[in-house]
């Protein structure tokens, strides 16, 4: 199978939405880049492993509903003890983990998840977390006005940027301390990946519209990615330069002519990021049957080269 028929049956999947003639959509996109061919071939190998697709995802939750006392790191024996929360604010991410789970559960021949009503656990579900700010202005009004003076919360993630766990968990002990009470958070992720797993130049492309980008937000300092590493999901260190590259002017290009993306001052032409770190953007290469991270390039998900592969849903 071609790169362009690999990337148009991914295309097909997401969203559950096939795209007509999803071919000659790849390839137009494609045609964006100064080495589509390459861009493609990369891009494929990528995604082979990073793509979540619904059937993966499904089973994955499947195994959450078989092995409680594993997922929950032995505080439980059974979902029945625990509350599977449904306080999302943004997005639909959290409602199509939750319904999924519910699926399978029904699938079992068991009752639905939102249906559980127990005590010992409070288990806050999402596909994908970077940043975890969203977990954060998730739970911080459920603690607040709803959470018990101590309770344990389960944070489950089918896929999380590894090192957030520390600062979040941190941050929902601070509020829940705020409001006299006590909060014990344990995480479950299904499969981290690492900032050297990430879209991350080594070097910076002379082109002028990334020259221009830089110039007018200022981004002087920037930490390139050392060493020849191909992280968990590039073929090899050349070709993860030439695709680290492209996808770098095609960001800045978009942010030149798409004046729509918000928040605008953390739109970097490698994706959303609130870290100073971080200034070309975190270049996630996750991408999930549901949606695109904001996180990830803004090639892959934002308009500005053309219609983009996987528009984003937006929060």
């Amino acid at each position: 199978m071609s790169a362009i028929e690999e990337l148009a049956a991914l295309v097909d999947q997401y969203r559950g939405a096939p795209v007509p003639n999803s071919r000659k959509h790849v390839r137009n996109w494609l045609g964006a880049f100064d080495e589509p061919d390459r861009v493609g071939d990369e891009l494929v190998h990528v995604l082979r492993s990073s793509f979540l697709t619904h059937d993966q995802a499904a089973k994955e939750l499947g195994d959450w509903l078989a092995n409680p006392k594993k997922v929950s790191r032995g505080l439980i024996d059974s979902w029945d003890e625990a509350t599977f929360l449904d306080i999302a604010e943004g997005g639909g991410s959290q409602r199509d983990v939750l319904d999924l789970l519910d699926e399978e559960a029904a699938a079992n021949g068991e009752e639905p998840v939102r249906a559980r009503s127990g005590e010992r656990l409070y288990v806050y579900v999402d596909d994908v977390s970077v940043h975890g700010m969203r977990i954060l202005k998730d739970l911080a009004p459920w603690i607040t006005h709803h959470a018990p003076a101590e309770f344990d919360l389960l944070i489950l993630l089918e896929r999380g940027l590894a090192g957030q766990e520390t600062y979040v968990t941190n941050q929902l002990k601070n509020q829940a301390r705020s409001c006299d009470k006590t909060a014990r958070t344990r995480w479950w992720c299904n499969q981290q990946f690492a900032r050297a797993d990430c879209y991350w130049p080594s070097e910076i492309p002379d082109n002028e519209e990334l020259a221009a980008w830089r110039k007018e937000m200022g981004v002087k300092e920037i930490t390139l990615r050392t060493g020849t590493g191909t992280g968990r999901f590039f073929s090899s260190n050349e070709k993860r330069r030439l695709i680290e590259a492209e996808f770098l002017i095609a960001g800045a290009k978009i942010l030149a002519k798409n004046h729509y993306l918000n928040p605008r001052k953390y739109m970097r032409p490698l994706g959303n990021t609130i870290w100073s770190t971080a200034p070309l953007g975190l270049g996630v290469p996750i991408v999930t049957w549901r949606n695109c991270p904001n996180s990830a390039p803004l090639a892959l998900w934002a308009e500005g080269i053309g219609m983009p592969l996987f528009p984003r849903r937006s929060n």
